[in-house]
């Protein structure tokens, strides 16, 4: 099944979809936020953000959160190397991860994370895939204890 969709290509229509999903969508985190990525490309520079936005005939609106490095057409989660992948709306049906998946191939030159809070897979199929690890410690204990256990 699919499911039809416009590219929201308006500043003012992606901005307006990305509060709406940055705020109260599905799964987001706030590195999914507009805010985080005007708070990064305004600490650093050489990178703009630049997000998808899709409005689905549903109702439903996606938003996959980039930043697009200037001067080239390398585009990443944002920020590199934090949360990343698509945010929606509302919960996502099959067919609204279906069209989502294709987005990464529009661009010749991207790296993109995902969300481990979402309980959605987010698959592109055919490209590359590296699983990333995000590791806690417990420093309650203070420092000699905690390296102590190294």
């Amino acid at each position: 099944m699919t499911v039809s969709w416009q590219q929201l290509e308006a500043e003012s229509d992606v901005r307006r979809a990305w509060r709406e999903v940055g705020d109260g969508g599905s799964h987001a985190t706030f590195f999914h936020t507009e805010e985080w990525a005007d708070v990064f490309c305004s600490a650093v520079p050489e990178w703009q953000p630049d997000p998808v936005a899709i409005e689905f005939a549903d109702g439903n609106v996606a938003v996959v959160p980039m930043v697009r490095h200037l001067g080239s057409e390398h585009r990443q989660s944002m920020a590199p190397y934090v949360y990343g992948g698509p945010v929606f709306l509302r919960p996502p049906e099959e067919a609204h991860m279906e069209e989502i998946g294709k987005i990464p191939r529009w661009y010749t030159d991207i790296v993109l994370y995902g969300n481990p809070f979402s309980p959605y897979a987010w698959e592109q199929e055919g490209l590359v895939r590296w699983r990333i690890h995000t590791h806690v410690l417990d420093l309650s204990s203070g420092f000699d204890e905690v390296y102590a256990g190294l």
